[in-house]
């Protein structure tokens, strides 16, 4: 029934894929469409921790607002998103916060960026 139908998994490689499309409301429409996505694959964490670094701050808050509500990030997508604390976008820093809230190693996060602050002293 299924026959020549792309399964799920697919389907979402194929919107991650357009995280790299160079019109930005493409983009935002993908992060939009993977936000609420339990357990997205690492591949696609990797795709919307990129979008943390875009010029376009309403991409970030997207890309932000999507991994809050992943349960499982890895070390690197944290420090991705402990890295926008430091935003001069207070907007982008607020929803850093709340996208590591409630983390197990928030205080090791925060403890990291701490210790970056001092050294900037």
């Amino acid at each position: 029934m299924l026959q020549g139908r792309p399964n799920f998994a697919e389907v979402l490689q194929g919107i991650a894929a357009r995280l790299e499309d160079e019109d930005q409301s493409v983009q935002k429409t993908a992060l939009k469409v993977l936000q609420g996505r339990a357990n997205l694959t690492e591949d696609i964490l990797q795709g919307i921790t990129a979008r943390l670094e875009d010029e376009d701050e309403s991409i970030q808050l997207v890309a932000l607002e999507v991994l809050q509500g992943q349960p499982n990030l890895t070390e690197e997508v944290l420090q991705g998103i402990a890295a926008r604390l430091e935003d001069e976008d207070l907007s982008i820093q607020k929803a850093a916060i709340k996208a590591l809230q409630g983390r197990a190693n928030f205080t090791e996060v925060l403890q990291g960026i701490t210790v970056r602050l001092e050294d900037k002293d």
